[in-house]
């Protein structure tokens, strides 16, 4: 109370399950950390097990890295691409949901 007035906030946070359907990749799948020096960790992490394909273009399109993986429920996968020049690279993940292409800043 300040000078007779009350203020009262109230907040709801509601938690629960994801369900299959309610997941979408771009919540599924993280780079961290973003941006690094070329050393990073794709987090996955799906309510059921599927294939996956990771895929690391550079700023002109061209493939830096591949990997495919069968069956991934909830992994880390880990990659150094340090030997690359700084800059704007892509990670395109390719799964049965479908595919997303995320961004990846690799700084001195």
């Amino acid at each position: 109370t300040l000078n007779g007035c009350t203020n009262t906030s109230q907040l709801t946070i509601n938690v629960g399950a994801v369900n299959i359907d309610d997941y979408t990749l771009d919540n599924a799948i993280n780079i961290i950390p973003n941006p690094n020096e070329g050393q990073f960790e794709v987090v996955i992490s799906v309510p059921e097990m599927q294939d996956f394909e990771i895929t690391i273009y550079n700023s002109l399109g061209q493939i830096i890295k591949s990997d495919s993986f069968k069956e991934v429920f909830n992994n880390n996968y880990e990659y150094d691409i340090s030997n690359q020049p700084k800059g704007i690279y892509y990670l395109n993940v390719t799964c049965n949901k479908g595919n997303i292409t995320k961004r990846l800043l690799i700084l001195d």
